[in-house]
């Protein structure tokens, strides 16, 4: 079918993301030495990446509109490559911070291009949901591969530098796919909703003869529930990628090669999860499957920072841990998709908006939290975020069957 294609792509960008997302948090204790920075300052860094991420997914939507996929794809993954070339060779703390915002600039952007080629290629919810879980499951692969990759890199090295050179060198490969070929792509018409749950009740709709004006509604109470949720959940997951290997480091003792390992493990769940997410979900629900998720990412990341004397059992309940995190991204966003399904650009730009704003605060929080006490405290505001989504989530099934009921 034409849309293999721009899939491959997206599949190949969203390892990259998974990757870069752990080069930051692997490097961090050896940056943080480097610049003999406290946590707060260390979370800057972390907060400049993520407010570059997030004017660039606020800009996304535009672009998606007036250049299409394709063009969006490749100007923002030419940009990425310039910061990924600043970042190995700027040696300020200032200019370190400039090309990390410089980087989420142009992460932000990319990310909702290759995103957008799910509702761009197929509308069914089912098969929505399967795809983008396929598709942030590369992500888990980038994530669960990397960080022992370039813990290796930094060790042989003596340099973090190092890996953002393998990133860089790995870039030029979706974008000479992209250049080279990229099949036109016809946006289908949505399927009728079959729900006052639906997208119908979300968007205005006017017009005659199948032809129809949908105006996106901010204010729809279902678009809020899953922007803040989204927001949240990207929190909880931001914490686990920036800190969780600092604070296995400077926390626990463990050595850089070792809470890489860590950091690596709990993405291999991750990733296992979803990549096979399309068995199980379809049959229990989207909603349902979020629900269950967060819960058991409570439950084990809750049990990893509480038997932090044992060091064995909380190694396995941060691993595990990778399982209850996995669905939950993908399946909001194919949720949002379908029931939004004639702004499905539009407001992927806003949950990647609120992904951005959860990824700043996130790190603030953290390192905020983390210099004020300590960094088993600040670890501990995981939870908090993911008990956030979980009250979000349960709000909108409840407000769905008060639809349904109506």
């Amino acid at each position: 079918m034409r849309w293999r294609y721009p899939y491959i792509v997206a599949l190949l960008v969203m390892v990259l993301f998974g990757a870069s997302d752990m080069v930051r948090g692997v490097a961090a204790p050896m940056m943080q030495r480097d610049w003999h920075l406290t946590y707060f300052q260390l979370s800057n860094i972390f907060v400049a990446n993520s407010l570059g991420y997030l004017v660039g997914s606020f800009l996304s939507g535009w672009f998606i509109h007036r250049l299409g996929t394709r063009w969006t794809v490749l100007g923002s993954g030419m940009g990425l490559g310039v910061a990924l070339l600043l970042i190995i060779d700027l040696r300020s703390f200032l200019a370190l911070l400039v090309s990390f915002a410089l980087a989420g600039i142009f992460s932000g952007w990319q990310e909702i291009g290759v995103n957008h080629v799910v509702p761009e290629m197929i509308v069914e919810d089912s098969l929505q949901s399967k795809y983008f879980n396929w598709l942030h499951g590369l992500y888990g692969a980038g994530a669960f591969v990397f960080p022992a990759i370039a813990g290796m890199l930094i060790r042989t090295t003596h340099s973090w530098r190092f890996p953002y050179i393998v990133l860089l060198a790995y870039l030029a490969v979706p974008l000479l796919l992209t250049a080279s070929h990229w099949p036109k792509m016809t946006r289908p018409m949505p399927l009728q909703p079959k729900s006052p749950g639906s997208a119908a009740s979300d968007v205005e709709t006017t017009g005659f003869n199948g032809e129809q004006k949908r105006h996106l509604s901010i204010k729809s109470p279902l678009l809020l529930l899953l922007i803040l949720s989204i927001g949240f959940y990207v929190m909880a997951e931001i914490g686990v990628a920036s800190w969780l290997t600092t604070y296995l480091v400077g926390t626990r003792g463990f050595s850089i090669n070792t809470a890489s390992y860590v950091l690596s493990a709990f993405y291999f769940t991750f990733t296992v999860g979803r990549l096979t997410a399309h068995l199980w979900v379809p049959r229990v629900g989207d909603e349902r499957s979020i629900v269950l998720g967060l819960s058991l990412a409570i439950l084990l990341f809750s049990v990893a920072l509480t038997a932090r004397h044992i060091p064995a059992a909380s190694i396995a309940a941060f691993a595990l841990a990778g399982l209850g995190f996995s669905i939950v991204f993908p399946t909001i966003a194919a949720v949002a998709s379908y029931r939004f399904a004639a702004q499905s650009g539009q407001v992927l730009g806003l949950l990647f908006t609120a992904s951005g704003v959860g990824s700043l605060l996130s790190n603030w929080l953290i390192g905020l939290v983390s210099t004020t006490f300590n960094l088993n405290v600040g670890l501990w505001l995981v939870v908090f975020f993911l008990v956030m989504v979980l009250i979000g989530m349960t709000l909108l099934r409840r407000l769905s069957r008060t639809s349904l009921a109506h």
